[in-house]
């Protein structure tokens, strides 16, 4: 499923971001050794650790209703939130259950 969703897409793993640069239209990233890739649109999947200690630089930087989101945000509080979509997503689509999924 994963796969077909992701046909005609450029994913990279294992490509640490040191820097985020966005406007409305698209995206620079500078990755490993400086290396940089231009999106339309990107998909952020770092830890919270790694956000909050600022490992990545957003430039512009995140608006502040984000950024004081990311301040006081704790683990504690996203695994309540993981734990309310995988609940509201398996209530709307009760088919995942057989697929045996793992939720993050």
């Amino acid at each position: 499923m994963v796969q077909r969703l992701a046909t005609g897409l450029t994913i990279r793993t294992d490509w640490p971001v040191s820097r985020l640069c966005y406007d409305a239209h698209s995206a620079v990233l500078t990755g490993p050794d400086g290396a940089r890739l231009r999106a339309r649109k990107v998909v952020v999947t770092a830890s919270l650790a790694v956000l909050q200690a600022g490992r990545i630089a957003f430039v512009p930087p995140l608006p502040e209703a984000k950024a004081g989101a990311l301040r006081r945000l704790r683990m504690g509080n996203a695994a309540k939130v993981r734990r309310h979509v995988q609940q509201s997503i398996q209530a709307c689509m009760p088919w995942l259950q057989h697929l045996h999924l793992r939720m993050y």
